[in-house]
C-alpha cells in the first residue's frame, strides 16, 4: 500500500487494527514509518500490510508529546482476494448410441483443489430438457464425477455443473455428441425451429472421435454443393415455411457420413402482413357506439397470427387472436371517429397501422310543422297533400316516408315523400277516398345514420274524415228545391191538358 501525506510539522506515523487510541500502550500500535526528513513535511511510502482485517492509520506529532491528540486517524479495509472456478468436462468427445459417459466436475481456488464442496450437475438431450440431475460433494482430489447411460438419441448434450461461494454463483457446460456410428463423423444443427424474420445462419457442428473432421458440405434447396470452409455456415435467405439444408461431414480417414442429414421446415418471413378495417360494414354514418368491425388480413408466408386495436393511435389494446370481425365501443360523442388496427403474423413481424373511419350521429332527426291541403274538408275523391319540415344537423335526412290508412279496409301505405326546395317542405299526397272514408296517417324521418323520428298527433295518428256527399244542412234545401220542381213541373202539365180539350 502507499501512502501520501502533507502535514505541516513532522510526524511519527503508526498503524494499528484496532480503534482503541492508547498512545501509552505502544503494544497495540506497531510503528511502521518515524523517520521523517526535517527539511520537508511530505511522506510517501510504499508498505505492506501484515494481515487481512480492517487496520487503523495514525499519525502523531513528532515531538512524542502524548497530551497533543493525533493530526488524524484513516482506517482501510483490506480483503483477501480468492479466485474460485469450476470446470466441467466430459471422458470423450464423441459416445456411440446407449454408450456410458463420465462427466466431471472440478473445483478449485487460486489452482488448488476445493474439497467438501457443493456441486450440481444436470445433462440436458438436443431438445434442452434435462434427462439427469445430481448433487455432490467434491472430494480431496476437488471433484466430482457421475457415470451417465446415454439414451438411445442423436444429437448435442449439453451438461451444466453449478455451484456457489459465499452466495456468488459458479457455472460451467460441455457439450458432446451421440451419435449412431462414433467411429464416422456426425454433423448437427442448431437450428431452433423458430420463425426468423431476416436472413440468418445455420450453424453445422461435426465431430469425429478418431480421425478427426476433415471437412462438412452442404446445400440449401437442393441448390449446389458447398462446404464450410470455403463459403462458410449455410445462410438461409429464401422466405418460406418449408426451407431444406442437407448436410454431412467427412473425416480424415477419408470416410462420409451417411446418411447425410436433412433439416427440413426452415422458416423465414421478412414481410409485414397487410390488412384492412370497416366499421359497420362500411358504414359512413353510425348511430351507436357499440359497432362491429369488419376486419380483413393476409400473410403469404407464415400467416396472420393476430391484432390490436385503438381509438386514439397511442394506446393499444393487448395483441389478441386474429378474427375477421370483432365488436368495438367508439369514443362516446357525435363526430367523427376512427379506429386503428394492426397484425402480427407468426414470425412476430407486425404490420403497418391502418384505420377505418365513421361518423357517429346518435341525435334524432327533427320534424316541425306538420300540414295538410286542403286545410279543413277533404270532399269525396279529393286528393290531400301532406306537407312537413324536416331535418337533421348531423348526417343528414336520408328518407321521409309518409304513412296512411283508410278505416275501411286498415292497409297501410309507405310513400316515399318528395323535397319541394321552393317550399323547403317534404311533400306526398293521399288519393282521393269516398264520402266518410276516415283516413290516418303519420310521418317517419330517417337520417344517414339510422336514427329515427315519428311525427304523429302527439301519440296518436293524424287523422281527417272525407265528408259525406250531402251534409245535414244540405238535406232541406234540397227537399225544398224538389217540391218546387214539382209544383212547376205539376201545373204545366194542367195547362196542357185543358188546352187540348178545347
Amino acid at each position: 500500500m502507499r501512502l501520501v501525506f502533507n502535514a505541516s510539522k513532522p510526524i511519527d506515523f503508526y498503524c494499528q487494527n484496532s480503534w482503541d487510541y492508547d498512545m501509552s500502550n505502544s503494544t497495540k500500535w506497531m510503528t511502521v514509518y518515524s523517520e521523517w526528513n526535517s527539511s520537508t513535511s511530505f511522506m510517501n511510502r510504499a508498505f505492506v500490510i501484515p494481515t487481512t482485517d480492517r487496520w487503523y492509520f495514525t499519525f502523531v506529532n513528532y515531538e512524542n508529546d502524548t497530551s497533543v491528540p493525533p493530526i488524524d486517524i484513516y482506517y482501510v479495509t483490506l480483503y483477501r482476494i480468492d479466485t474460485y472456478e469450476i470446470h466441467v468436462e466430459s471422458d470423450k468427445q464423441s459416445y456411440s448410441l446407449g454408450e456410458q459417459a463420465l462427466l466431471t466436475a472440478s473445483v478449485k481456488n487460486d489452482s488448488s483443489p476445493v474439497p467438501e464442496m457443493n456441486v450440481s450437475l444436470q445433462v440436458f438431450d438436443p431438445q434442452g430438457d434435462p434427462i439427469n440431475s445430481q448433487n455432490g460433494l467434491t472430494d480431496s482430489s476437488g471433484q466430482v464425477t457421475i457415470a451417465l447411460n446415454l439414451p438411445s438419441e442423436e444429437g448435442i448434450f449439453n451438461c451444466i455443473a453449478k455451484t456457489s461461494v459465499a452466495g456468488n454463483p459458479l457455472e460451467d457446460s460441455v457439450t458432446f455428441v451421440v451419435a449412431r456410428n462414433s467411429t464416422l463423423p456426425s454433423t448437427f444443427d442448431n437450428y431452433d425451429g423458430l420463425w426468423h424474420t431476416t436472413d440468418f445462419a445455420i450453424t453445422l457442428i461435426a465431430f469425429d472421435g478418431e480421425s478427426g473432421v476433415a471437412e462438412t458440405y452442404y446445400r440449401i434447396n437442393n441448390g449446389p454443393i458447398q462446404n464450410v470452409s470455403t463459403s462458410g455456415q449455410p445462410q438461409i435467405n429464401m422466405e418460406s415455411a418449408n426451407n431444406t439444408l442437407e448436410y454431412w461431414s467427412t473425416d480424415n480417414a477419408g470416410h462420409e457420413e451417411f446418411p447425410h442429414k436433412i433439416l427440413t421446415g426452415i422458416k423465414l418471413d421478412k414481410t409485414q402482413p397487410s390488412g384492412s378495417i370497416l366499421i359497420g360494414g362500411n358504414a359512413t354514418y353510425v348511430n351507436s357506439t357499440s359497432v362491429i368491425l369488419t376486419i380483413s388480413a393476409s400473410d403469404a408466408i407464415s400467416g396472420v397470427a393476430q391484432m390490436r386495436f385503438s381509438n386514439v393511435n397511442m394506446t393499444w389494446l393487448d395483441w389478441e387472436t386474429f378474427n375477421s370481425s370483432r365488436n368495438w365501443s367508439l369514443v362516446s360523442g357525435d363526430g367523427p371517429k376512427t379506429v386503428y388496427v394492426q397484425f402480427m403474423d407468426n414470425a412476430a413481424l407486425a404490420s403497418d397501422t391502418y384505420s377505418a373511419n365513421a361518423m357517429l350521429d346518435t341525435t334524432a332527426p327533427v320534424i316541425e310543422n306538420v300540414s295538410r291541403i286542403p286545410e279543413n274538408e277533404v270532399q269525396p275523391m279529393q286528393g290531400t297533400k301532406i306537407l312537413v319540415n324536416a331535418n337533421d344537423a348531423g348526417s343528414g335526412v336520408k328518407s321521409v316516408i309518409l304513412s296512411y290508412a283508410m278505416s275501411s279496409n286498415g292497409s297501410w301505405f309507405d310513400f316515399q315523400m318528395s323535397f319541394n326546395p321552393a317550399t323547403g317542405l317534404y311533400e306526398c299526397s293521399v288519393p282521393g277516398q269516398q264520402a266518410n272514408t276516415q283516413v290516418e296517417y303519420r310521418i317517419l324521418v330517417y337520417d344517414k345514420a339510422g336514427n329515427k323520428k315519428i311525427a304523429d298527433n302527439q301519440g296518436q295518428y293524424y287523422v281527417y274524415t272525407v265528408v259525406p256527399e250531402f251534409s245535414p244542412l244540405q238535406t232541406p234545401l234540397l227537399f225544398i228545391m224538389m217540391t218546387l220542381l214539382a209544383v212547376v213541373f205539376g201545373t204545366r202539365a194542367s195547362y196542357k191538358r185543358r188546352k187540348l180539350a178545347i
